[in-house]
């Protein structure tokens, strides 16, 4: 019954599966375009506020470079334990799946692991380059130490004034299919204001909604 009542979750039921679904600032798109383009990414750090498509964008590139994955929930699994008997053997093993492509290992909430674990990955990820890539997201950056940073294409999602305008229709619309979608009568301007109440929170937005 959990699974069941997850599915109908909005959230989850309209999360993005491609990057064209994804609800970003033109100029990351471009960029996230490119990697797909290419086949190739770098490490990549997506920061910023929650419910702000972080995990989307991860699991969207997961599935667009058709590559082997691996998902750890940092917050609740973030010692260097976690490192030993989970990173090392995936990034070790051969790819099983499409092996033209790098494996990916999504480090959801990274911000959750501790200081010895976030060490413990600098020399993981140099070892391991040529073969595995890694996506961390977090919602608190200044708890990622420098040296993890370092090595990593970082994105922040918290958006510039100038971006809220784009984003904002963006929403508009996706909030306007998904009661759509379910035969939901809605007056537009009330839909508005309720979305600029709890922008940028997509995640939020949709809950309430429902």
């Amino acid at each position: 019954m959990a699974d069941e009542h997850e599915v109908n979750l909005w959230f989850e039921k309209y999360r993005p599966s491609s990057l064209d679904e994804c609800i970003l600032p033109k100029a990351m798109l471009k960029i996230f375009r490119g990697y797909i383009d290419k086949k190739e990414m770098p490490n990549l750090m997506l920061t910023g506020f929650q419910g702000t498509g972080k995990t989307t964008l991860a699991k969207v590139m997961v599935k667009s470079l058709n590559a082997d994955s691996m998902f750890i929930e940092c917050s609740t699994d973030n010692g260097k334990a976690m490192i030993e008997t989970q990173v090392v053997p995936f990034a070790s093993t051969l790819s099983l799946g499409n092996q033209d492509s790098v494996k990916i290992i999504i480090c959801d909430e990274a911000d959750g692991l501790s200081a010895a674990a976030q060490k413990s990955f600098r020399p993981i990820i140099e070892k391991y380059a040529l073969t595995t890539r890694f996506i961390f997201t977090a919602n608190y950056p200044e708890k990622i130490i420098p040296a993890l940073k370092s090595r990593c294409a970082c994105f922040d999602f918290s958006q510039k004034k100038s971006e809220k305008p784009q984003m904002m229709v963006a929403i508009f619309k996706r909030c306007k299919h998904i009661l759509d979608d379910n035969g939901i009568k809605y007056d537009p301007k009330v839909l508005k204001l309720f979305i600029s109440k709890w922008h940028p929170d997509f995640r939020r937005i949709l809950n309430e909604l429902q």
